[in-house]
């Protein structure tokens, strides 16, 4: 590792806007990947996907958006992946999201993913029941900068035998579900050197294929799918790492899911992982967990709880996180810390960005700066936790050296619908 991948860097918020509103519907996971120009390669693009929601877990579709001014002004492409009833059940729906995006030079492609999970109208239980066994992952390509994309193509394990519905080992649709989560581009020297590694979590199951749901919210372990791309084909072959990250129900009560990953420059994968101390806060810390792997992503070291480099505990809340890095080295996590023991979900805020230690696997204290929080007119006494900023996507520009920040801002949890925040962090020395 370079040694300024190891320091504590300094953040500064520069601007903050509303980025995009849609009457009704919440914006969430607004992932923006950096590309060539299709038309002047010499110019950066930056093609956006966001899912809009009607509700929790309820997606009406994809929208893309492009920018060529690096955020400045956006121009929607269209809305894709659009949810729709597979058959005469009014109670069944198949609802789509995107889940994750990025440019691979090997294929000369942007390349997003995209879950599709059976909804099931009822009680918590039986919609739970439906998404947590029914759900595939395809991908869609554009090789126009976002102007246009192929047709779906599902993921499998590669060669005889599997297809949509048998997956990879011990994965089916109608057994248990898999997910993916952020995707890299493996850089160092090894088997998966040029791949896309490809963070995915997987339902686990009991040996009689019985859900493990301590929650009813789900009970996940977490690796990688590998992704070759086949020139004389026009496709992507794909394999299933041999070891998961997982832990005990004594010590996150859904599991580890919602895998970020970055590679470091001796070539390991750091992975930071969401866990959840749901219905048993006063037994259990909330935090994330961070593991490593020696071989890209096919075998994983046992996850810890992240921690601070003086030793104490990261409390965050059970929530989505973004990790990336920037030429030199250096590793920025992005996502919420909470200063007491959270419960569950929540809180929601502040939702800040701190650097790794690569090498220690700790966050450096000293780092960590709150991006944006509870605004002033939102009052705990009439809510307990009134605000919501999950489901973020960042984008690190070198140039620049700055993050930016896409931010769903759900101003009141009484209500599913809300606005897309653009936050722009300076990253100093």
């Amino acid at each position: 590792m370079s040694a300024k991948s190891n320091q504590p860097a300094a953040f500064r918020v520069v601007r903050t806007e509303q980025s995009f509103v849609r009457e009704g519907l919440f914006p969430l996971s607004a992932t923006t990947v950096a590309c060539p120009h299709p038309t002047q390669p010499e110019r950066v693009r930056w093609v956006q996907l966001m899912n809009l929601f009607e509700g929790s877990d309820r997606g009406i579709g994809v929208l893309c958006r492009i920018s060529d001014d690096k955020g400045t002004t956006w121009r929607e492409t269209g809305l894709f992946d659009r949810a729709y009833r597979p058959n005469t059940d009014t109670d069944e729906k198949m609802m789509k999201s995107q889940n994750g995006c990025l440019y691979d030079a090997r294929s000369g492609a942007l390349v997003r993913f995209v879950t599709e999970y059976l909804w099931r109208e009822g009680d918590l239980q039986t919609i739970l029941g439906s998404i947590l066994r029914k759900r595939r992952m395809y991908y869609c390509l554009s090789f126009d900068g976002g102007e246009t994309w192929t047709d779906g193509t599902y993921i499998h394990q590669s060669g005889a035998g599997w297809d949509r519905d048998r997956m990879f080992p011990g994965v089916s649709y109608g057994t248990n579900m898999i997910m993916s989560s952020q995707p890299i581009i493996a850089c160092g020297e090894g088997r998966h050197s040029g791949d896309i590694v490809l963070g995915v979590q997987i339902q686990m199951v009991d040996g009689e294929g019985e859900l493990i749901n301590p929650t009813v919210m789900g009970f996940f372990q977490s690796g990688c799918l590998f992704g070759r791309w086949r020139e004389d084909e026009g496709r992507y072959d794909w394999t299933i790492g041999g070891g998961f990250a997982g832990a005990p129900v004594t010590e996150t009560t859904r599991g580890l899911y919602e895998p970020g990953i970055v590679e470091c420059d001796d070539g390991r994968l750091i992975m930071v992982l969401r866990g959840s101390n749901m219905h048993a806060r006063e037994r259990m810390p909330g935090t994330k967990w961070i593991c490593v792997s020696p071989d890209q992503g096919e075998t994983w070291s046992d996850p810890k709880r992240l921690r601070y480099d003086d030793g104490r505990l990261m409390y965050s809340s059970s929530s989505s996180l973004c990790l990336v890095r920037d030429a030199a080295g250096a590793v920025y996590y992005i996502g919420m810390v909470n200063e007491d023991n959270p419960d569950g979900n929540l809180p929601r805020y502040p939702l800040c960005v701190a650097t790794v230690d690569a090498d220690a696997l700790a966050v450096n204290s000293g780092s960590v700066t709150p991006i944006i929080g509870k605004q002033p007119e939102q009052d705990e006494a009439s809510a307990v936790h009134p605000v919501d900023y999950s489901n973020h996507a960042v984008l690190w520009d070198e140039a620049a050296r700055k993050l930016i920040a896409f931010v769903p801002y759900r101003p009141d949890l009484r209500k599913f619908e809300g606005v897309l925040v653009q936050i722009e962090v300076e990253v100093g020395e």
